[in-house]
């Protein structure tokens, strides 16, 4: 390889815009400068190897983030469905409370109709419904 080529390739590579094949024959010429003899020294000492099972390990962590996202879900799910059902069973307590207070209402409004010499003090009850108390008098 000449010494013209040789400079622009040097260049070219200083500047990182050499192919491969452009930097095998820059660093295998036998005409090589003592700058270009370091580089190809340099380059041959640290040159990095592909792993065999790159391939494999790339696929490996890529199923790995997947797995993990589809973790996150079923917790959030998890979590979501227990919000859920938390505020389900609230709000039935909270509507039956308030079916109650309104059936209690409704019956001391009726109790109130009656006079107060007609209700016996001892009563026991012998049948109870949402809508219907009944009582048993005791002598």
């Amino acid at each position: 390889m000449n010494i013209q080529k040789s400079d622009d390739l040097k260049d070219k590579y200083f500047t990182a815009k050499t192919t491969l094949e452009e930097e095998k024959l820059l660093f295998n010429s036998k005409n090589r400068t003592p700058e270009i003899e370091k580089w190809a020294a340099y380059v041959k000492k640290n040159k990095a190897e592909i792993p065999s099972n790159l391939k494999d390990s790339v696929w490996n962590a890529i199923r790995n983030k997947e797995k993990k996202k589809r973790q996150k879900l079923i917790r959030f799910s998890g979590i979501a469905a227990s919000v859920v059902l938390f505020l389900s069973v609230f709000i039935y307590n909270y509507t039956n409370k308030i079916k109650y207070k309104k059936n209690e209402a409704l019956l001391n409004e009726a109790l109130s109709m009656f006079p107060e010499e007609n209700i016996v003090k001892k009563q026991q009850i012998f049948y109870e419904d949402n809508m219907v108390i009944v009582y048993l008098e005791s002598k």
